[in-house]
C-alpha cells in the first residue's frame, strides 16, 4: 500500500479536536491540517470523489418523485392518518417480489407506488465503479495507479484488508453514522466507534509506514445531537386537502419536501410551514438558498422544500420510522469538517471545501 485515503464518516472538526481520537489528533499536528467545508445535501460522499457541488452533480436525496418500481400498490393502498413502520422482513420481502434493489424502508403503502431511487445516484455509483473521467479514481487509473474500494465497519475492512494488495486504498468507515443516528453524537456509544476507527487507522498506517507515501483522512458530514422532534405527518395527514389528489410529500428526518396538484394545496401547506418558521423551528428553501449552498434545483426532489433547523427533527420520518433519532446531520448548512494531508509531494492548494480535494490529488499525482 503506497497511498491511503480514509473517509470516517459522521465526524466534524469540533468532535475531533475534543474527542480520545489521539492518533488522528497526533497525525494532524504531524502533517498538513484544514477545515473544509462540506454543501448541504445527502450524498456528501460524491462531491468528495467527484469534486463537484450538489448543484453540478444534480444530485440531492437518494429517493425522489418518479417512476416507482412499487406503482401497482396504487391498487391495493389508500391514504390512512395512522403511521405504522415496516419490518425489516417486509422490506426484504417487497424487494424481492418488486425485483427491485429500492429498499421502501418506512415509506407509507399509499406513497410508495410515487416514490423511486434517484437514477442520478445509481449513476453516480457507476461512474465510482466504472472509473469515470468524473471521479479521481480515474485520475489514478490513468497513471496505472491500482485502487480498491471497501466501505463497512472496522471489522469488515480490517477483514477484506487481509486479502488486498494495492496502490491506493480508499477506506469508508460508515459504522459511525447508525451509531450517531440511534445513540446520539455525545454517547458513550458513538465515543467507543469513533476510538475503535482511531485505533484501526492507526494499526494500518504503522504496518505500511515503509511504503505510504500518501495519507488523506476526512469525513462526508456532521452528527448533530437531537434537542427537539416535531410530528409534521399528524398535521399533513389532517389538513383539508386531500393526499395524492392535491399532493404529495416525503418526510427525510430534517427536511420535509412537497409536490403540488392543486394550488389550494399548495396555499395551505404553505400557511402551516409559514407559521413553523415563525416559531424557530426551521425554513422554507428560498431561491437564494440554492444559490448560498449550491444546491441543485429540480422538480423531482420538491416544488417545495422545508429544512429545520440544526437539532431539529421529524418523527416520525419515512426512514428511521417512529424511533426518535438522538444525532442527524444534513441540515442546510455547511460542516465543518477535518481534512489531514500527508504527502511526499508538494500541493499548493489550500482547501476550503470538501470538494477541493480533488484538486489537491491532481497536484499529488502529477494531472
Amino acid at each position: 500500500m503506497k497511498h491511503l485515503f480514509v473517509i470516517i464518516d459522521s465526524l466534524s472538526n469540533d468532535y475531533l479536536e475534543k474527542s480520545n481520537m489521539n492518533f488522528i489528533k497526533k497525525f494532524s499536528k504531524q502533517n498538513k491540517k484544514f477545515k473544509v467545508k462540506m454543501n448541504p445535501s445527502f450524498t456528501n460522499r460524491y462531491e468528495i470523489t467527484m469534486g463537484k457541488t450538489s448543484k453540478e452533480n444534480d444530485i440531492l436525496f437518494d429517493i425522489v418523485m418518479g417512476d416507482s418500481p412499487y406503482k401497482k400498490l396504487k391498487r391495493i393502498f389508500k391514504p390512512k392518518t395512522n403511521f405504522s413502520e415496516r419490518k425489516i422482513l417486509t422490506r426484504w420481502l417487497s424487494m424481492v417480489l418488486f425485483r427491485t434493489r429500492f429498499n421502501p424502508v418506512n415509506i407509507p403503502g399509499f406513497l410508495l407506488p410515487y416514490f423511486s431511487e434517484d437514477k442520478k445516484i445509481n449513476q453516480m455509483r457507476e461512474m465510482e465503479r466504472k472509473r469515470s473521467d468524473s471521479s479521481f479514481f480515474s485520475m489514478l487509473e490513468k497513471k496505472w495507479i491500482d485502487t480498491k474500494i471497501i466501505v463497512g465497519s472496522v471489522e469488515d475492512i480490517e477483514f477484506m484488508l487481509k486479502s488486498i494488495d494495492s496502490d491506493f486504498v480508499f477506506l469508508h468507515y460508515s459504522r459511525p453514522d447508525p451509531i450517531g443516528h440511534v445513540h446520539g453524537p455525545d454517547s458513550n456509544e458513538y465515543k467507543n466507534e469513533m476510538k475503535e476507527v482511531d485505533v484501526s487507522i492507526k494499526k494500518i498506517i504503522e504496518k505500511n509506514k515503509d511504503s505510504l507515501e500518501t495519507v488523506i483522512i476526512t469525513s462526508d458530514h456532521d452528527m448533530v445531537k437531537v434537542k427537539k422532534t416535531i410530528d409534521i405527518w399528524n398535521e399533513l395527514t389532517n389538513i383539508k386537502s386531500k393526499l395524492i389528489e392535491d399532493y404529495l410529500f416525503f418526510i427525510n428526518s430534517p427536511v420535509v419536501r412537497f409536490w403540488f396538484k392543486k394550488k389550494s394545496a399548495e396555499s395551505e401547506i404553505t400557511l402551516i410551514l409559514s407559521k413553523m418558521e415563525k416559531k424557530g423551528f426551521g425554513r422554507i428553501m428560498k431561491d437564494k438558498d440554492f444559490i448560498t449552498y449550491s444546491i441543485t434545483k429540480n422538480k423531482r426532489f420538491g416544488d417545495l422544500i422545508f429544512w429545520l433547523k440544526p437539532g431539529y427533527c421529524f418523527v416520525p420520518d419515512f426512514y428511521m420510522g417512529l424511533e426518535k433519532t438522538k444525532g442527524m446531520h444534513g441540515y442546510l448548512k455547511f460542516s465543518d469538517l477535518p481534512l489531514i494531508i500527508k504527502s511526499n509531494k508538494k500541493f499548493k492548494t489550500k482547501p476550503k471545501f470538501s470538494r477541493d480535494i480533488i484538486k489537491v490529488m491532481g497536484e499529488i499525482f502529477g494531472e
